[in-house]
């Protein structure tokens, strides 16, 4: 039943309108795309809105283990826990080099909203790619 939620929560088509109209200097305007194409597997997106060109694409998977929920990707698996408030908090325990920085990603799923932080650091901890500004909030549209 947990995988299932969490499943169904996931899948749809989110944005970050909000955000983007708010703080138009520091977040771009991004569609998000997680299409289902089997009873655990989606296909992703994310695009800009303005020219609407796709930068990210990827397929996942959802398993459930032992102590959570587990979306396997090629980059990084991100690692799901129910929070206190019965929303998944998502995180990545390996930290592959990407676009010249070891990332780290973040998120929070909601029914209605997929908070993602995803970013990039060299070998002694500094930022050198992804948001400065805190994280992305996508709400669902469908």
């Amino acid at each position: 039943a947990k995988l299932d939620e969490f499943c169904d929560w996931f899948e749809g088509e989110y944005d970050n309108w909000q955000q983007a109209s708010s703080w138009p200097s520091w977040f771009a305007y991004i569609l998000l795309e997680h299409k289902r194409t089997g009873p655990r597997t989606f296909h992703c997106e994310q695009k800009y809105k303005h020219n609407m060109e796709v930068y990210r694409t990827k397929d996942i998977t959802v398993e459930e283990t032992d102590d959570g929920i587990v979306c396997r990707n090629p980059v990084a698996d991100l690692h799901f826990f129910r929070d206190e408030e019965g929303n998944f908090y998502g995180r990545t325990y390996e930290a592959p080099f990407v676009n010249g920085g070891h990332l780290r990603s973040e998120c929070l799923l909601k029914p209605d909203k997929y908070i993602v932080l995803d970013q990039g650091f060299d070998d002694n901890g500094k930022q050198v790619w992804g948001s400065t500004h805190g994280a992305f909030v996508f709400n669902k549209k469908v």
